[in-house]
């Protein structure tokens, strides 16, 4: 039988690790290069998505995931869910800010079942979240679960 996976708890292990870096981060908020993909990418970029992939590694999610100019990863044998994530979602105001304050910045995760006969729809979404990485305010989502709002001195 498999192991029921909480959608609440890995969302947010995978916002935070998306805080924990950007605040953090001292490389440099420059551009880093190309993406495997041929987009302009900077390096806090790169360096959330490396702790997030870490992290859901470390955790054994059976997860494809596939983020912002990355192509679709395989992170675990057979995948059954799909990871949709873009972990700086405002770049442009991070670089000209060149700070973490000012315009609004998020990371935003969805979760999905992998489906072999049909596009994803909206209703098939089992968990979403959105973090603020200005000050870690996140909202969870969890298909009939509820949702749950928090901040970074607290639980959700």
């Amino acid at each position: 039988m498999t192991k029921k996976i909480n959608w609440r708890e890995a969302v947010r292990g995978m916002l935070m690790e998306a805080f924990s870096v950007i605040h953090g981060f001292s490389g440099g908020k420059n551009q880093a290069g190309k993406t495997e993909t041929g987009e302009r990418q900077i390096r806090a970029e790169e360096k959330i998505f490396q702790s997030v992939r870490k992290f859901i590694l470390q955790t054994n999610l059976p997860v494809r995931v596939e983020a912002e100019d990355h192509r679709p990863l395989d992170l675990s044998p057979e995948p059954k869910f799909i990871v949709r994530m873009d972990l700086l979602d405002g770049t442009c105001g991070y670089v000209r800010s060149q700070r973490i304050i000012g315009e609004p910045m998020t990371a935003v995760i969805t979760v999905a079942p992998i489906l072999q006969n049909r596009n994803l729809k909206f209703d098939d979404v089992i968990a979403g979240g959105v973090i603020d990485l200005r000050n870690g305010e996140r909202w969870i989502a969890v298909k009939e679960d509820g949702s749950y709002a928090g901040a970074i001195n607290g639980r959700d």
